[in-house]
């Protein structure tokens, strides 16, 4: 039976309801798992991650959380692009202005922010986005990080050193 379809469609393979807002998504890199963050009702944010898996017996995918944690702001964007594939860190941006690369493998720990930045330290600007380089093997540089903020200023951060930005 042949179908005429005239317009794109987004096919559904598996739905989870969650208690936030969700402000950004990614694929975990090399994995069936995926990131959700954003903000909670009362204005903390939220990183959880989430597992692909079959269901026994049948064709559908359930959507399993691994961990979460909240976080003091809440979060409006994030990347894998400023680390190495082996190391998996996410690098979140957050309303008050803070940039944090967090280790996917501690998330429920306290030690599980690895660097942290502070796009304008005169004022909280929201971070309203954030690429990566260097990180994913392409073979040269430093891993990386612009962030963009509300106040339109770019910055260019070096992993190495979070106390300044390398350019603005």
């Amino acid at each position: 039976m042949a179908m005429n379809i005239e317009k794109p469609q987004i096919l559904p393979i598996a739905e989870k309801s969650l208690n936030y807002c969700v402000r950004d998504c990614q694929w975990v890199p090399v994995s069936s798992r995926f990131i959700a963050v954003g903000e909670h009702p009362n204005g903390k944010g939220a990183i959880e991650i989430f597992k692909m898996s079959n269901s026994q017996n049948s064709n559908k995918y359930e959507i399993v959380s691994e961990g979460s944690i909240k976080t003091d702001n809440w979060i409006y964007t994030s990347t894998f692009d400023a680390s190495p594939i082996s190391d998996r860190h996410l690098a979140v941006g957050d309303c008050a202005g803070k940039i944090t690369l967090h280790d996917l493998e501690r998330l429920n720990s306290s030690t599980a922010d690895t660097w942290q930045a502070t796009h304008n330290s005169e004022k909280k600007v929201k971070i309203m986005s954030l690429a990566g380089c260097g990180g994913l093997n392409i073979g040269a540089g430093p891993n990386e990080l612009a962030s963009g903020g509300e106040d339109g200023v770019v910055k260019i951060w070096d992993i190495r050193s979070p106390s300044k930005a390398v350019m603005t």
